[in-house]
C-alpha cells in the first residue's frame, strides 16, 4: 500500500474506534492527524475539536490544532492562542515553543519571538531552527552581527538547512556593514542551498544572483535571477517576478544588491 493508502486505511480504523468508543479523546485527536496528512484540513480540525471538547486541557491536542491553524494566515490569531496554552500547560516540549516562536515572529512581534527562541537555547544551545529563528529575529532588527551569529549556530547543527544556508548567504552578500560581507563564502553557501533544493526555488536563486554579484560575477548573477524570474513567472509569483526584475537590472549594470539600499 501507498503511504496515502495506510492512511486512509488509517482513518478507516480510526473511525470505528471512535464508533465503539466516541468519548475516546485520543482517537478523535488521531483521526486529526490523519485527515490532516490526507489534505483535508476542515475534517482534521472537526476531530481536534471534539479531542478538546472532551479533554480541553490537553496540551498535544491544543499544539495539534494549532499547528493546523499556523498554516491559514487568516486563523493565526487563533493558533497563537492555543499554542500558547498548550506551551502553558506543558513547556517541555521545545516543538510547541518553537513553533509559538515562528507564529510571533512571522506577526512582527519579535520581543515575543525571541523569549520563546531563547527559552529553547538555554535547554539546547545547538537546537539548529532555534538558532536559525534567533538569527531572524535579529536580522529583522537590523542586528546583522548577531544575526551571523545564529545562523552559523544553526548550520553547524545542521550543515543542510537550506533555510540557514540561504539566510546566511543572503547576510553575507547584502548587508549594508561592509565587514560583515563575505561573496566568496555566500556563493559557496548559495551554491549548496540551489543544489539541495533541485535550481526549483526561485527565492533561493535570487540569492545565489545576490552572492554572484558581491563576489563579482555579474554574468553569473544575471543569469541566475533570470532563472529566478522564469521559475516565479510559471509559478505566477508576480510580486517576486517584479522585485526580481529590479535586480536583474542592478546585476546588469554592475552593482550588487544592498539591503535598505
Amino acid at each position: 500500500l501507498s503511504e496515502r493508502g495506510l492512511t486512509e486505511q488509517g482513518v478507516h480504523h480510526l473511525r470505528e474506534s471512535i464508533r465503539l468508543a466516541p468519548d475516546f479523546a485520543e482517537a478523535h485527536s488521531n483521526l486529526g492527524l490523519a485527515l490532516a496528512a490526507l489534505g483535508r484540513p476542515e475534517e482534521a480540525l472537526q476531530s481536534y475539536d471534539e479531542a478538546l471538547r472532551l479533554q480541553p486541557d490537553n496540551s498535544t491536542f491544543l499544539y495539534n490544532k494549532g499547528l493546523l491553524l499556523s498554516l491559514d494566515p487568516a486563523r493565526r490569531a487563533e493558533a497563537e492562542r492555543l499554542l500558547s496554552r498548550a506551551v502553558e500547560l506543558n513547556p517541555r516540549p521545545l516543538s510547541a515553543r518553537n513553533d509559538l516562536g515562528n507564529l510571533l515572529l512571522l506577526g512582527g512581534r519579535l520581543a515575543e519571538a525571541e523569549e520563546q527562541f531563547k527559552q529553547i537555547l538555554a535547554l539546547r544551545p545547538h537546537h539548529p531552527n532555534a538558532n536559525l529563528a534567533m538569527g531572524s529575529v535579529c536580522y529583522s532588527q537590523a542586528r546583522f552581527r548577531e544575526a551571523l551569529d545564529f545562523y552559523d549556530r544553526a548550520l553547524a547543527g545542521d550543515p543542510d538547512l537550506v533555510v540557514a544556508l540561504a539566510n546566511t548567504a543572503w547576510l553575507l552578500a547584502t548587508t549594508p556593514q561592509p565587514d560583515i560581507r563575505d561573496g566568496a563564502r555566500a556563493v559557496s553557501l548559495a551554491e549548496r542551498a540551489v543544489a539541495l533544493t533541485q535550481r526549483q526555488d526561485p527565492a533561493i536563486l535570487s540569492r545565489l544572483a545576490a552572492a554572484y554579484a558581491e563576489a563579482g560575477r555579474f554574468t553569473d548573477a544575471t543569469a541566475a535571477i533570470r532563472e529566478a524570474i522564469g521559475l516565479a513567472q510559471r509559478a505566477g509569483q508576480t510580486p517576486l517576478v517584479e522585485r526580481f526584475r529590479a535586480m536583474e537590472q542592478l546585476y546588469q549594470s554592475g552593482q550588487p544588491f544592498r539591503v535598505g539600499g
